[in-house]
């Protein structure tokens, strides 16, 4: 995968769709490895040490200033080829926009130039297993980069679904960008109770009863691939590129953030 650099200044804003609230962002060019978050004069590295919090999304978080639900623009910037990028907040969490990463291509991909250098890659050279509670993540040596996801819900409209494959840059632009987050009706309460999904509605999530889905499908295995592409996202908080093949069952941000911590571990 090439390195991709911004050209110029790009912004956008929209809601949360945790918060309900309102943010501002600018992209901005930058000369510093890693991407950067920017608000109330803090910056705050995009890396799993600077995560605080995992509960139906990523925060990050420094000196007591945080920054909500980070995956989907993560996992946009990465696999863009973007390797160094000031990102610049005014708000408490990053915009939903339509519930995926599509909006994120969309806005930064016209504003990139390629250069002539390869993204930072590591090659798995051992097997490691990561466990918690019934959920596991097991990374093997393999030349190329794959993922073998796998969930499990008790409804009946999901249940069990796996999706497997090798993944470019080209295959996730078109299979795993533009599936949206979903959640389920039965749980909106408890969650708003906790200040969760405010802004969450039918144009930005799937959403789920016993006995319907509300919102058309993009595709009609559509919440196993927005995993993948949560877990693409959390992974993303490494600086550099693991070629292995992942093996996830019945992840979570909680699990994929504590893989990316112990993979930076062993590397350092």
């Amino acid at each position: 995968m090439k390195i991709c650099q911004l050209t110029h200044e790009v912004s956008c804003s929209g809601i949360g769709i945790h918060t309900g609230a309102f943010s501002e962002i600018k992209f901005m060019p930058s000369d510093k490895e890693g991407i950067q978050f920017f608000k109330d004069g803090i910056r705050i590295p995009a890396k799993p040490e600077f995560v605080v919090k995992t509960k139906r999304g990523v925060v990050l978080g420094k000196d007591g200033i945080s920054v909500q639900t980070v995956e989907h623009l993560l996992a946009a910037v990465r696999w863009l080829g973007i390797s160094s990028l000031e990102v610049q907040i005014k708000g408490e969490e990053i915009p939903i926009l339509d519930g995926s990463s599509s909006g994120w291509i969309d806005l930064i991909e016209p504003h990139l130039n390629k250069t002539s250098r390869d993204f930072s890659q590591v090659f798995i050279k051992k097997s490691l297993l990561i466990e918690q509670t019934d959920a596991f993540i097991k990374i093997s040596p393999s030349n190329s980069f794959s993922v073998q996801y796998t969930i499990d819900f008790p409804f009946a409209l999901i249940g069990t679904q796996v999706w497997q494959g090798e993944i470019s840059p080209e295959i996730f632009k078109s299979e795993i960008a533009p599936a949206r987050t979903f959640g389920f009706m039965e749980e909106i309460d408890s969650l708003r109770k906790e200040r969760l999904t405010m802004g969450g509605n039918l144009e930005n999530c799937v959403v789920i009863t016993k006995d319907s889905i509300l919102t058309p499908l993009r595709y009609k295995d559509e919440p196993i691939r927005h995993k993948v592409l949560d877990f693409l996202g959390d992974l993303s908080l490494l600086s550099w590129h693991p070629v292995g093949k992942f093996e996830i069952f019945k992840g979570g941000h909680s699990l994929h953030v504590l893989m990316a911590e112990t993979l930076e571990n062993q590397i350092q």
